[in-house]
Order: C-alpha cells, then structure tokens, then sequence
C-alpha cells in the first residue's frame, strides 16, 4: 500500500517499510533541519531535479551529498551547462552526483553521434562540430566541478551503491528518449542490490501525473524494475507536478522537481538521511 507524505504538512506520521528503514534515518523532507537533526549518524543528502537554470536562485545549504536528477538547463546549450557546473562548483557538498535529463540535449551522445553523420561530407562543419559541441567536452567540465556524473553507469558511495540512468518515455525531439522495448532492455542494466536509484523519469503510476489532466508521465518498465530490485531510495524528477514523496514496497520515492509545470522555480529541495555505515 503507497503511503504518500504530505509534504506541505509538517504534522505527517509515516511507518517506513523495512528495507527503507535499514538505510534511512528519517523520511524525506523539505525541511533540511529535519535531516540535520539526525546528527552524526547520518549522511545529509540534497535532492533537487528540474531547476531549469534556476539554480543560482536555490540555497542548498551544505552537507555530504548533492544529488541532481536531470534537467539542469532549458535546451542543453553550452552557455547552460557551463554555468550550471560553474554553481555546481560552489555547492558545500562533500560528493555530487550528477544524472541528465531530456533537456540536455547537448549531453546525448546518441545525438551527437547522428548529428556527426549529418554532416559527415562538410569537413568544416564537422570539425567545427567536434570542436564545439562534443558531449564529453561537457561531462569534463561537469566532473571539473566536483560532481560524479552517471549516464546508464553507477558507482559506490559511502559504502551505498549508487546506479543513474537519463532515460525517458518519447517525448518529443528531446534528448534520452527510448521506445518501451529499448527502455525494457536498459532498465535490466540496473544492477541487484542497487541502494540508490537516480533516474530523471518517474516510474509509473508514482509522483508521475500532470496537473489538471493527470496524465502519466512515468516509465512502466522502470517501474518494473524498480519493484524487482527494491533499492532503498529512488530519485528522480521529470514530471513537475509530482514533486513530493512516497515509499512503497521496501523504497522512498522521492520527486524533487524545482519548477512547477510553468518552470517556475517554486518547489522545494528534497532532503534525506543516509545511515553510515559501520
């Protein structure tokens, strides 16, 4: 049975699932003082997703993980995603992590490489294109900033396993985008015991309907998978209007979408205690 956290409301009670106990020391919250009232026993985790560019306006605090769950710009340009990891630069968080979403055009190597084909018989555009508009020109810059960045990959931190993937349902000409049957085969990827999931798309049917028309915005094969392997948290963001949390079945769902569904930076961070590890 999904419990939904009523975030607005500061009164809430929830008894958390077991396997979301064995990791977690309080529930997610807006509120950062709730998670630095846990003290030493915890790490302090910051979710944001879906800012959009505005970052700059966000005051994070600081802590020992940063997590962005995609959508730092509004269409990927250059100009973006540099001043996305310049503030990434001065975030106070011992460890950042970094997950694209279907705005960041310009981080799709899928794209790159078609658009590399395109123009494959104009040798000073394609230079020029290489030169320019290469994805790995700007995960560098993202990793220069500090910040851990996960396309399909995972990696082990604090003693957590920790696994990111971009994709979506189509939606568009926008970055990331998978038929079902591609999704179906990339979530399999998703390693057993996996703690923390980022993705930028919702699963389905969880923090994932669009205001008014309530449409689904999530993925039914992530969540699949999701139910399969359990991991504690799952991050993610993409559908605005689902910021919030939930935990069912062994998992904190936690949505932490900034902008509202005019991309107006009025939601708040998302925050979470991690238990350390003896």
């Amino acid at each position: 049975k999904l419990q939904f956290l009523y975030l607005i409301d500061p009164g809430y009670t929830l008894t958390m699932a077991e396997g979301v106990l064995a990791c977690l020391v309080a529930p997610p919250s807006q509120d950062p003082a709730a998670v630095d009232a846990c003290g030493g026993a915890a790490w302090k985790v910051c979710h944001v997703s879906d800012t959009h560019t505005h970052h700059g306006s966000l005051d994070l605090g600081e802590g020992d993980v940063l997590v962005h769950s995609g959508d730092f710009t509004m269409r990927g340009t250059r100009e973006e995603v540099l001043e996305f990891c310049e503030w990434l630069s001065r975030q106070r968080y011992t460890h950042k992590v970094v997950v694209p979403g279907n705005h960041e055009l310009s981080l799709d190597t899928a794209r790159f490489k078609a658009r590399l084909q395109k123009f494959a018989a104009k040798p000073a555009q394609l230079e020029n294109l290489k030169r320019s508009c290469d994805p790995a020109l700007f995960v560098a810059a993202i990793r220069a900033a500090g910040a851990v960045y996960l396309d399909h990959a995972g990696v082990e931190l604090l003693g957590y396993n920790v696994f990111g993937t971009p994709y979506v349902p189509p939606v568009g000409e926008w970055a990331f985008c998978a038929p079902l049957e591609e999704r179906e085969r990339l979530f399999r990827d998703i390693p057993a015991g996996t703690d923390v999931l980022i993705t930028h798309a919702p699963p389905h049917g969880i923090l994932d309907a669009e205001a008014g028309s309530g449409k689904r915005r999530g993925c039914p094969a992530l969540r699949k998978r999701v139910a399969e392997l359990q991991p504690a948290v799952h991050c993610f963001g993409h559908a605005h209007a689902g910021h919030g949390a939930f935990v069912a079945e062994g998992t904190a769902f936690v949505n932490a979408a900034v902008c509202d569904e005019d991309y107006s930076a009025l939601q708040k961070p998302m925050y979470f205690a991690l238990k350390k590890k003896p």
